[in-house]
């Protein structure tokens, strides 16, 4: 299957008033269930592709308020797949999670329209505090941002 998705948990500490919709694209199995049930138990309603044809796919029918999206998978790239998503989502904020350990793939990600990048394995908490940031910043009214 390519996509799923699962509800949210009730009554955890950091459960948002609206809940936000975070898609997880990577091809390892393992990543994904983590990640989405790190993030279902936070409050996030989390849903995910096994590959970038199955994420063009689910969005074509569906807006996410950010999508966490693996570099290195078969068939369609996270390469190719961010470049796809930048233009048919741009306001849509995307955090590259990759294994490659080079500077360049990182420049290339945030160059490509990522927002953020994260070398795996990465810090959970840590890339959680940067996604509901980077969504917060997204829900501030206009006025707020001007004062």
């Amino acid at each position: 299957m390519g996509v799923s998705s699962a509800p949210a948990r009730a009554g955890h500490a950091a459960r948002r008033s609206s809940l936000k919709k975070v898609h997880i694209v990577d091809d390892d199995p393992q990543v994904r269930k983590l990640l989405q049930q790190f993030l279902n138990e936070r409050g996030y309603i989390a849903s995910v592709s096994e590959d970038g044809a199955a994420a063009l796919s689910w969005l074509e029918g569906n807006e996410p308020d950010m999508i966490l999206l693996d570099m290195c998978m078969p068939g369609l790239s996270g390469v190719e797949l961010l470049r796809k998503l930048t233009e048919l989502h741009p306001s849509v904020p995307i955090i590259v999670i990759s294994g490659q350990a080079d500077e360049e793939s990182a420049r290339d990600a945030l160059r490509g329209g990522a927002y953020d990048f994260f070398l795996k394995p990465f810090d959970l908490e840590s890339m959680e505090s940067h996604l509901r940031m980077k969504l917060d910043l997204i829900d501030e009214p206009e006025e707020e941002l001007r004062s």
